[in-house]
């Protein structure tokens, strides 16, 4: 009897973006057949603030849960502003805790989802099942769901790895100083000798704003670096005095051509933990989505067995990744001329759908056009080789 009492159709471990979108996504096939689902998270509080952002043409998450959403975009360094339209894409910006908290009420609320506070000790599997060990009990499932990332991984000498690490703070300013009509991307009006920088400035209104620093970087820094960075930024462009910080969050995100293992027998791994952060950019929100959906229609069907490959258009994706990612790593002062070219060249409506992973293979060849097609060619010979 413990045995049934401990075990469920479904385990997720960690309720973060992923292990919520994915407990959200199964609540009608729960309805439907009656399965259980198993959350287990360290503790649901333990999450800090964060602001995601994405582009989308759809509107997939309630309105009311978006904080700022922009139909421009500014892209500039120290010779170039580039001010253009998204449509029909929008860019939004969402607060995680708000996200959480509304997908955790409709989870709790369900009666074939538990939610356990106990943090995973070990997980082990057999052919017939997944066992999941806490301090206090363990747990028994077919399929396991695990979004734990490890940022130490074994992975070998040809794969590049930066790291997307910010510093950003909400602003409110003493007049009105910003236009919340235009999401400033990247401000590369920074040094550039060591790593991709820029400041990043997302206006909800005429006084208030998150303005971010980050750098893509192999060697991250004290985060103090980053304070004395955007606070001169911030003298610089509303004078000292002239605003007030209400909050500040930081992060470190890892962008890397290392190809992530989707699944290991009945255990699959989502977010960042299954590859779903953006090797190039760092964004994850719309790529998690994109693997839950997939994961649910799979589910769905009963047709999970086949979850695990990379697809064609994967591998390709994949592939450019990679390209992207070591002309960064290797030549870090000429990054931002690349995405100013980039968007000096392309429609933004065309360059979000490639980062979507959207694009046909002519749509690709037409944007690659665009760019240093010498220095994108010989990198890609040397990923290719390396791979050999």
């Amino acid at each position: 009897m413990a045995k049934r009492d401990n075990y469920f159709d479904y385990i997720i471990v960690g309720a973060g973006l992923s292990g919520i979108s994915l407990a959200h996504r199964l609540i009608p096939h729960l309805q439907n057949t009656g399965k259980r689902l198993l959350l287990l998270d360290r503790g649901l509080d333990s999450y800090p603030e964060r602001t995601w952002s994405f582009w989308e043409a759809a509107d997939s998450i309630p309105s009311s849960l978006i904080e700022a959403n922009w139909l421009q975009i500014r892209i500039l360094d120290e010779t170039v502003n580039i001010q253009t339209p998204t449509a029909p894409y929008h860019y939004k910006s969402i607060r995680s805790t708000r996200w959480r908290a509304h997908y955790l009420q409709i989870i709790a609320a369900q009666t074939q989802i538990t939610i356990i506070e106990e943090a995973v000790l070990d997980i082990q599997q057999t052919l017939d099942e997944v066992s999941v060990h806490t301090a206090t009990s363990s747990y028994q499932t077919l399929h396991l769901f695990d979004s734990r990332f490890a940022p130490v991984l074994d992975i070998p000498d040809y794969v590049t790895t930066l790291w997307q690490q910010f510093y950003g703070c909400y602003i409110r300013t003493k007049y009105a100083a910003l236009d919340p009509n235009t999401a400033v991307l990247m401000d590369f009006r920074a040094s550039q000798q060591e790593h991709i920088a820029f400041f990043y400035m997302l206006p909800s209104d005429s006084h208030t704003a998150l303005v971010e620093y980050t750098l893509f970087t192999d060697r991250p820094k004290e985060f103090s670096y980053f304070k004395r960075q955007l606070s001169d930024y911030l003298d610089q462009h509303f004078g000292h005095g002239n605003y007030e910080i209400i909050r500040e969050e930081e992060g470190n995100i890892p962008m890397s051509s290392y190809r992530f293992p989707r699944r290991d027998g009945r255990i699959f791994y989502i977010g960042t933990a299954g590859g779903c952060t953006k090797p190039s950019t760092g964004y994850t929100f719309y790529y998690v989505q994109q693997q839950i959906h997939e994961l649910g229609r799979l589910i769905e069907k009963g047709y999970l067995n086949t979850y695990g490959r990379y697809s064609w258009p994967m591998r390709r994706f994949h592939f450019y990744d990679s390209i992207l990612l070591q002309i960064l790593s290797e030549q870090p002062h000429i990054g931002h001329t690349i995405f100013v070219r980039l968007f000096r060249r392309n429609p933004t409506s065309r360059i979000f759908k490639f980062l979507n992973n959207d694009t046909t293979l002519w749509e690709e060849i037409k944007l690659f056009s665009t760019l240093p097609i010498g220095l994108f060619s010989r990198y890609a010979m040397r990923i290719l080789f390396k791979h050999r």
